[in-house]
């Protein structure tokens, strides 16, 4: 009972907590082998919901707290060493504690900005005496778990003939000839080649690992942390990697009547986009496109297999191909400080500043080559770049009178807060170059 849970900006003990505030324990967040943090959170405190739009790797979950509130933004608004963020911009090794704040009485003194909750992360300090190194790290790997059951080419026409009989319309030549032989008894040779197992093609035996060292270490006056991490995961679909490199460090330290200190943390990582070819998702495509298409075509430009659309009656991609013939990057360098210092006026009054820095430099360069996959070709080879760098900064001034007489515990804070952000976004509209025609870059530079 004597626990000292993180509220919004100061603490209290566990047994004066009236309001709806879960603690996740740190030691669960660093077992659960996940690039982001909040994909830790999943089932381990009542009232939240984490879901993976598309379970790519590296990618944020949606993040509900006691369900959805609104049509617009649902997502709950992060607190990381007291610096307000949109998003869980820490990994789980380097998480200390962290709260959840769900109802409205622990989230009203963030306003509307904690209307979906509030998630209030605390990262790791050092520990007074010598210095300690540790290193954690993990390899594994993940594939999908169970698969559908689909039809086989044979199924398949049967199954479209009959449909398009009950609808009066006439099915595909491909369906035709196929159920006509059946019927016959004869040997099928409608077409040659193998038949693809297409989500054998797609799907993979992905690894994942990541390696985490940290040093640690203090004194009476003070203490530090430091750590780097490695983290890579190669998916489940092909041809979807995702890689992660962090650095961070933390100090405090203290005189008589002064406390200051920082948190720094910078990250680079990396994810390839899944190709969505005409629209569709590739797990869509891939249960869609019928099994008598090859996955390779040597004789083609690109040297992945297309068909004539009208004979099965359908327009899905080969997505191998989709995936192979077209490399979507995402590069992001997110540098994130803060530093406060704290000084007793007397014994019960504190006053703080704290002043967060936040940086994101963003690029992304999307290649597709050239390829004859009829129906969903890729008519020209292109190159499209992306840029946008973000910053943002906080400043944050709070005066708190704290004093405990007998068995009661008064506590009064005061806090003004301003902030400020700025994005500027470079955009190259239509495709840099195209081979097929040599038109060059229509560059536009906007800033907003």
């Amino acid at each position: 009972m004597e626990e000292v849970v993180v509220v919004g900006y100061g603490t209290q003990r566990r047994k004066d907590v009236t309001s709806a505030i879960a603690v996740v324990n740190a030691a669960s967040l660093k077992s659960s082998p996940v690039a982001n943090v909040t994909n830790a959170l999943q089932g381990i405190s009542p009232g939240i919901e984490v879901q993976s739009n598309q379970g790519r790797p590296g990618e944020m979950p949606n993040v509900r707290i006691r369900g959805v509130s609104s049509t617009n933004n649902t997502e709950p608004l992060y607190v990381i060493d007291g610096v307000p963020m949109d998003a869980a911009n820490v990994i789980s090794s380097d998480v200390e504690s962290m709260q959840v704040l769900k109802d409205a009485a622990s989230c009203a003194i963030y306003g509307s900005r904690g209307a979906n909750g509030v998630i209030i992360i605390t990262t790791k300090s050092g520990k007074s005496g010598a210095p300690k190194v540790s290193y954690s790290g993990y390899y594994g790997y993940e594939k999908a778990w169970k698969q559908l059951k689909l039809l086989d080419i044979h199924q398949w026409a049967q199954l479209v003939t009959e449909n398009n009989a009950a609808g009066g319309t006439t099915p595909p030549s491909l369906a035709t000839d196929i159920v006509n032989h059946d019927n016959t008894g004869a040997p099928y040779t409608i077409y040659d080649g193998t038949v693809t197992d297409w989500q054998k093609e797609v799907f993979q035996t992905g690894a994942i690992r990541e390696q985490n060292v940290d040093v640690s270490g203090g004194s009476d006056f003070g203490n530090y942390f430091f750590s780097v991490n490695d983290f890579k995961q190669d998916g489940i679909i092909i041809d979807t990697k995702y890689k992660r490199y962090s650095a961070r460090m933390n100090s405090n330290w203290h005189t008589k009547k002064f406390k200051f200190g920082e948190n720094i943390s910078f990250r680079y990582f990396q994810n390839e986009d899944e190709d969505a070819n005409g629209g569709r998702a590739t797990i869509e495509e891939m249960i869609k496109i019928t099994p008598n298409i090859p996955v390779l075509n040597p004789n083609v430009l690109g040297g992945y297999s297309g068909y004539n659309s009208t004979q099965v009656g359908h327009d899905a991609s080969n997505p191998v191909g989709s995936l192979m013939r077209r490399t979507a990057i995402n590069y992001n360098k997110l540098f994130t400080s803060d530093v406060y210092g704290e000084y007793d006026i007397f014994k019960d009054l504190v006053f703080r500043t704290t002043f967060g820095f936040t940086s994101n430099d963003f690029q992304k360069r999307d290649l597709t080559l050239k390829s004859a996959m009829d129906p969903k070709a890729y008519p020209t080879t292109t190159l499209v770049e992306r840029s946008d760098w973000n910053w943002s900064w906080v400043l944050e001034n709070r005066l708190t009178y704290h004093k405990a007489i007998n068995d009661h515990d008064i506590t009064l804070m005061g806090a003004y807060t301003s902030e400020a952000s700025k994005t500027i976004g470079f955009r190259v509209p239509e495709p840099t170059f195209r081979l097929k025609t040599m038109t060059f870059c229509n560059c536009s530079n906007q800033a907003f």
